[in-house]
């Protein structure tokens, strides 16, 4: 978060000076090496989505995606370790369950690992929904969301979060 600080300036202009060139050169190398493992996909996309948000983000305090082709949901990791954790596939499926109506049909999830050139896909349903349990299992989220919000509603220091279970 120092990082952070240190570019932020009073204006847009004066926080872009202060962006370190080996910073930048570093984000474009990680972009191009994602278009280039997965640019035929892209490409071939009838419905690409570049950041978007979804239907449930202010019922958390906010929440966007990186990349969305075609019903898989791609999140971009750029940790020097090459690793999906637990935390990670929650995520993902958090945003599949703000996606209240299905608009977005989410039907897999990619992570990419964007610093080691790697991507694993995941089907949401198959592989991190248990057997069976999907039906209803979004409006059941957002109403419990919903039950949550109006209890911490009160509270000053309220700050809505997914709850733990799908962290």
């Amino acid at each position: 978060m120092e990082a952070l600080s240190s570019i932020v300036g009073p204006n847009p202009q004066q926080s872009l000076w202060r962006i370190d060139s080996v910073l930048v050169e570093d984000i474009v190398a990680l972009s191009r090496k994602f278009y280039q493992t997965h640019k035929s996909a892209i490409r071939r996309g009838r419905k690409v989505v570049v950041g978007g948000t979804l239907a449930g983000s202010a019922d958390i305090g906010g929440a966007d995606f990186d990349l969305l082709v075609d019903g898989c949901l791609f999140d971009f990791k750029a940790s020097r370790h090459p690793k999906i954790t637990t935390q990670h596939l929650r995520q993902m499926v958090g945003y599949w369950l703000l996606d209240y109506d299905d608009a977005l049909k989410i039907r897999s999830i990619a992570v990419s690992l964007v610093r080691h050139g790697h991507t694993a896909y995941f089907d949401v349903e198959r592989d991190l929904l248990p057997a069976g349990s999907f039906e209803g299992l979004r409006s059941t989220f957002r109403k419990e969301l919903a039950r949550i919000g109006k209890r911490n509603s009160e509270r000053s220091d309220f700050k809505p979060r997914l709850p733990s279970a799908v962290r």
